[in-house]
């Protein structure tokens, strides 16, 4: 599922009722998603790219679900 830019209640609302099980996020995103209480028990995998995961995103905050882990991607 893509949507048209991001929404914190409109992404948390698609990961808690719409199946998904992979999502891929930046830094930012999982840090909104996690401090505005999104239920991140249901992916499997939580992708995140542009920079470091944030300390405290481990299972204890995404409810035991998801683990969250870095990607890197080339630049070129």
């Amino acid at each position: 599922m893509l949507h048209d830019g991001f929404d914190v209640d409109r992404c948390a609302a698609a990961l808690s009722d719409d199946g998904i099980t992979v999502v891929s996020v930046v830094t930012t995103m999982l840090t909104r998603l996690l401090d505005a209480g999104a239920d991140l028990s249901k992916p499997r995998a939580i992708l995140v790219g542009g920079g470091p995961v944030p300390e405290g995103s481990s299972r204890s905050r995404t409810r035991g679900g998801a683990r969250a882990g870095r990607v890197a991607a080339g630049t070129r």
